[in-house]
């Protein structure tokens, strides 16, 4: 099976569904991250936050330790568009890799870049049978709607390795402390009670069909 997972900034991936894609990789599929920002950012006065090289440097750290291979687009954070350019350049990767499912954010996040990144996802995975969303939340907890979570993965096995790769970002994780790995951990800890193992993550189906799925498979 061939995986994609397509996020706005470095991290993002890590944070909401690292521990479905270790899952695929342990079964020997094979992950594309993507990143469609280098994930540089500045505050109001124009001070940065978080510099472009240091971004997509734990980003490398992150995906060497998930195991896929990482693409990291030429838009700026903050200021992704939605347009064709931008679907045409994922299409490109979907179509290269030959996917066969595909994870990105949830359409009704307030983050604006996480908003267009869904949208341009699944115009371009358009022909995919399997489009998954993963869900938001942490660390800011602002949505319109309520997260409907219908396909639960159990990612107990692999939860020490995601927070392994979250912890790669270790400028996010300055930035929030510990609480973030804290919150992160406690989501996947309860999303786990729900259906009775110790982690999970979960999802929200935008399409998803049982064409090539074996029971064996995730």
């Amino acid at each position: 099976m061939n995986v994609i997972a397509i996020c706005a900034h470095p991290d993002d991936i890590e944070i909401n569904c690292a521990g479905t894609l270790l899952k695929h990789v342990a079964q020997g599929d094979k992950v594309v991250m993507v990143s469609v920002s280098d994930g540089g950012t500045t505050n109001y006065e124009r001070e940065i936050v978080r510099s472009s090289e240091t971004a997509v440097s734990e980003a490398k750290k992150a995906a060497l330790i998930i195991g896929a291979k990482l693409y990291v687009l030429n838009y700026k954070a903050l200021d992704i568009p939605y347009n064709h350019e931008i679907i045409s350049e994922l299409e490109s990767l979907i179509t290269k890799h030959d996917i066969d499912i595909v994870y990105t954010h949830w359409h009704s996040h307030t983050n604006q870049d996480h908003r267009r990144v869904s949208r341009s996802v699944l115009a371009a995975a358009r022909c995919v049978n399997r489009v998954l969303m993963w869900e938001e939340g942490i660390p800011h907890s602002l949505c319109f709607s309520g997260f409907n979570p219908q396909l639960y993965v159990d990612v107990t096995e692999h939860m020490d390795k995601k927070i392994e790769a979250i912890r790669a970002h270790e400028s996010q994780v300055e930035k929030y402390a510990e609480d973030i790995v804290d919150a992160i951990t406690a989501r996947a800890r309860y999303r786990g009670y729900q259906m009775r193992v110790r982690y999970a993550e979960c999802f929200e189906v935008s399409k998803l069909t049982n064409e090539g799925f074996s029971e064996k498979r995730l």
